[in-house]
């Protein structure tokens, strides 16, 4: 059942939303391409990048953390009005899914600004960024139209080469989604227990679980 201090979680979980929103409207990733002119001591190198906002990059992946935040905030204001039980079970869940999706979104990013390209060793570049490919792609189709993409010993970008990171926002977003998950996810597990230790151990359980993954991600990606 909802308690009287419940209020302050849902205070808690309309501030989140309402950060969720702000990460979205900041810059939140980059992509990027490196493309050149010529070989040798002649040649010229040249760093594409572009930034991209959640909150305007049109795409089912980008747009989720600004509706996911805009769904915590409407719930948190539900529920400072009149605290639900359910209302906790949904908070829940909303986390759930997003810090699945920041999951899957951390492993589409790498460094946006180190020199260089990544080289997608799957079929298709999606397999490998998800919902940053069309934007890479579209980079790619903006380069060809420049002036240098005329000249003779043009070097172009390939097709599955990638630059990706995470800009202000995306720190915003990530760290927001990363702890408010864990206050969540122990609301709802108190909320059917009513009993605090097992309710810690379920969230410390997702924790190492959660770091397990990250371990195995970091050991694989040193092979």
């Amino acid at each position: 059942m909802a308690r009287p201090n419940d209020r302050l979680f849902f205070a808690i979980t309309a501030g989140v939303g309402a950060l969720l929103v702000v990460g979205a409207i900041l810059p939140t990733f980059v992509v990027g391409l490196d493309a050149a002119v010529g070989a040798g001591n002649d040649q010229r190198a040249y760093n594409f990048n572009r930034t991209l906002r959640a909150i305007t990059y049109a795409e089912p992946g980008s747009l989720a953390f600004p509706l996911g935040g805009a769904i915590l905030l409407l719930t948190g204001l539900a529920g400072l009005a009149r605290p639900r039980a359910w209302l906790i079970l949904v908070v829940a869940a909303a986390m759930t899914v997003l810090f699945i999706h920041t999951v899957r979104t951390t492993d589409y990013l790498k460094d946006g600004d180190e020199v260089g390209v990544y080289l997608c060793e799957q079929p298709e570049l999606d397999d490998c960024i998800g919902f940053l490919a069309p934007a890479v792609a579209g980079l790619r189709a903006d380069i060809l139209r420049l002036p240098i993409a005329r000249e003779r010993e043009f070097l172009a970008p390939g097709r599955k080469e990638f630059r990706t990171g995470g800009r202000s926002g995306w720190t915003l977003i990530g760290w927001a989604i990363a702890v408010f998950s864990f206050v969540a996810w122990f609301r709802a597990a108190f909320l059917v227990t009513n009993r605090t230790l097992p309710s810690l151990l379920f969230v410390v359980a997702i924790g190492l679980f959660v770091l397990g993954y990250f371990f195995v991600k970091a050991v694989a990606g040193l092979e």
